[in-house]
């Protein structure tokens, strides 16, 4: 080797880089062990995830008989219907189709925004799937609110909910001074009779029952019932769900105001009219007969056959057919009586001829203070026979003319309201039912599981490697330990 060469490589190895091997092979340790506890966190994350979502999947969605469709896609009743999650999925974030009813219940869990309290669900009409309807106030199923005969949309207030679309929007024709209460929807779903107000929303200066047609928007009065308002503004002489009824081919309507029942035709025209005594009121929608020929009403007895002390409401039930043009009785047909309920409402009649009520049960201990001869509906609204103030549970039966009762569906004990569409009932098909499915999870849940569930999984292995981090001693630099890269 030369000396120019012998110098050449001294000046290269003197001009090399120092390398700390004892630091960096602390700093890639640290690295190397940073990667294994994230992939130990992701992957501890992800099997919680799959966890809690899986056995959803698993159970084909949660129901005994989820996705069960009757008669080829037919719409049809479930023998049975579950309690609702806290967290089903709203008809906003995934509608589900056509409902066969819709029920009010309570779920027992404290109440704030991530668990409601109370909600309405919707159960499928060919399938056992729930979804919610969320309301800022407080709607009940079948009385607030109406199912449409098809099930595929839920009036309340001024707002339509389309179950196909998920859409909400307003009924044509409202504004800031105009708003309407849902009554009754023709057989058709094209049109509803309602209560139109105009004015201030606590404080109406007209109120009139007319026909909406919801495709056009055009409205058509027939009743002026401002002068009945009474005492408190806006509170209607009438029980709501015993207000109106269609005739079964849509030409008719049967209203209720007081005391009277007026009969219009489609055209506006006053077709009958009778007056009730006070122990009766219109039955509910279902109040005509399948051939239109005969009207529904409900008559409470003032007192009934109960002993006291049985914990029950003390009150017997009947429904009576009378001639909607003369409103005489028919003679010779009944139907079993009901009694310990604090209203009846008539929601159809089945195929077989049964009349299917839906029979409305106070909790334990309320007493009966009304009394048939001292209660003027004209003047108190809440002297009517019907009484939705105070319901625990609701019981949905088929009376036949021969005597017999039998339950037409089972319900939860914590459910106290309940809608079922009229095609439903005009098919006469009953299926199994299902429990709620766990899945499709509201977003509000969903969202929440996900933190809490990374959470629970991260917070305890970031303090266990913290801690770890401070009991590792520092290892002081040794001499020798730097070298070159020669």
């Amino acid at each position: 080797m030369t000396d120019q060469l012998r110098q050449a490589l001294a000046e290269a190895g003197a001009a090399a880089p120092v390398f700390d091997l004892y630091e960096k092979a602390l700093t890639d340790g640290r690295r190397l062990r940073r990667r294994r506890n994230s992939r130990a966190v992701v992957g501890a994350a992800t099997a919680l995830l799959l966890a809690v979502t899986l056995p959803g999947a698993i159970v084909g969605a949660g129901s005994r008989s989820g996705g069960f469709a009757a008669s080829g896609g037919s719409p049809s009743l479930p023998d049975r219907i579950s309690m609702s999650w806290p967290w089903t999925a709203t008809v906003e974030q995934a509608p589900a189709g056509p409902a066969a009813l819709v029920v009010d219940q309570q779920l027992d869990v404290p109440s704030s925004v991530t668990f409601p309290e109370t909600t309405i669900a919707a159960v499928g009409a060919t399938a056992n799937t729930y979804r919610a309807l969320e309301f800022s106030g407080n709607v009940r199923a079948g009385t607030d609110g109406l199912l449409s005969p098809d099930g595929a949309r839920f009036v309340a207030e001024s707002t339509m909910h389309d179950l196909v679309t998920g859409r909400s929007y307003a009924m044509p024709g409202t504004n800031a001074t105009t708003r309407f209460r849902p009554l009754a929807w023709a057989p058709d779903g094209g049109t509803l009779a309602v209560i139109r107000e105009t004015g201030r929303p606590l404080d109406p200066e007209t109120v009139v029952v007319g026909f909406l047609d919801l495709a056009s928007g055009d409205y058509q009065p027939l009743i002026d019932v401002t002068a009945q308002l009474v005492n408190d503004p806006g509170v209607y002489p009438g029980t709501p769900g015993h207000m109106a009824a269609f005739t079964p081919d849509g030409s008719r309507l049967a209203v209720q105001f007081g005391d009277k029942i007026t009969v219009f035709t489609r055209d506006a025209a006053t077709w009958g009219s009778f007056v009730l005594s006070h122990d009766s009121q219109l039955a509910g929608k279902g109040a005509f007969t399948p051939d239109g020929r005969w009207i529904a009403v409900v008559s409470r007895a003032a007192c009934c056959t109960d002993q006291p002390g049985q914990a029950r409401f003390s009150s017997r039930w009947r429904i009576r057919l009378i001639d909607p043009a003369t409103g005489a009785q028919r003679p010779g047909w009944s139907l079993p009586e009901v009694s310990g309920v604090t209203a009846l409402r008539l929601i159809g009649w089945w195929p077989s001829g049964e009349a299917v009520v839906a029979a409305y049960y106070p909790p334990p201990g309320v007493s009966a203070a009304w009394n048939p001869t001292t209660a003027d509906p004209n003047h108190d609204p809440w002297a009517f026979p019907n009484y939705y103030g105070s319901v625990s549970h609701v019981e949905v039966r088929a009376l036949t003319v021969e005597g017999d009762s039998r339950e037409l569906l089972n319900l939860p004990e914590t459910v106290y309201g309940i809608d079922i569409a009229d095609d439903v009932l005009t098919h006469g098909l009953v299926r199994p039912g299902g429990d709620a499915p766990i899945r499709p999870v509201r977003t509000g849940w969903l969202v929440a599981a996900i933190t809490v569930a990374i959470l629970l999984v991260t917070t305890p292995v970031a303090v266990v490697l913290m801690l770890r981090r401070q009991r590792r001693p520092a290892r002081p630099l040794q001499a020798g330990s730097q070298t070159s890269g020669r």
